[in-house]
């Protein structure tokens, strides 16, 4: 019971605090990002391709968050690691 005490202990808890906060962004950004995709779909018919890729590696950033503050991986998200990439993107960003 003395984990606490130890200085990984603190900067592990630091670092979720961080994170959490740009979980909170990333919904945010992601939200919009989707009302956007909405818009468009009302207006054209069609997504923003380019907006479609973004919102993918987006949601994989945000499941690397997650997996990061609940403790299931011990590896830091971007920008302490590349931005997640999905396989379908043609920019490889």
């Amino acid at each position: 019971m003395e984990n606490w005490k130890t200085e990984e202990f603190w900067i592990r808890t630091f670092f979720v605090l961080v994170f959490y906060g740009i979980l909170n962004v990333a919904l945010l950004v992601t939200l919009v990002m989707a009302f956007g995709q909405w818009l468009s779909r009302l207006t054209s018919g069609e997504e923003v391709k380019p907006l479609q890729h973004w919102l993918s590696s987006l949601s994989l950033y945000i499941g690397q968050i997650l997996l990061f503050i609940t403790f299931q991986k011990d590896h830091k998200p971007f920008p302490f690691a590349d931005w997640p990439v999905t396989a379908d993107d043609p920019s490889g960003y």
